[in-house]
């Protein structure tokens, strides 16, 4: 016994492919962007924001190291603490975000 053929649904292509986004409207409000025009919050970041996240990553740094010979100077934590001092310097230098 043999399945009849489906035919493809009328608002989907059959492949089950998305549709192309829409366009973001003009005028509409600023806010974080994600993916497809998906937005969180009315506007840009504060300000401290960005020091916060500084002072996280330089936070958990820090605590890598002071705590490294408690790891039997493991080299893993080393690394670790090395990799987010070296992605704080990255974002400081390189890919500094605009001022809000």
């Amino acid at each position: 016994m043999s399945m009849p053929a489906q035919e493809p649904e009328a608002h989907g292509s059959p492949l089950g492919e998305r549709p192309p986004a829409p366009a973001r409207p003009a005028g509409g409000p600023a806010g974080d962007e994600l993916a497809d025009g998906i937005r969180i919050g009315r506007g840009p970041a504060p300000g401290f924001m960005r020091w916060l996240a500084y002072g996280v990553y330089l936070a958990g740094a820090l605590y890598l190291l002071v705590y490294w010979p408690d790891t039997g100077y493991s080299p893993v934590v080393l690394v670790a603490a090395l990799l987010l001092l070296a992605w704080v310097a990255y974002i400081w230098v390189g890919k500094r975000p605009p001022e809000p």
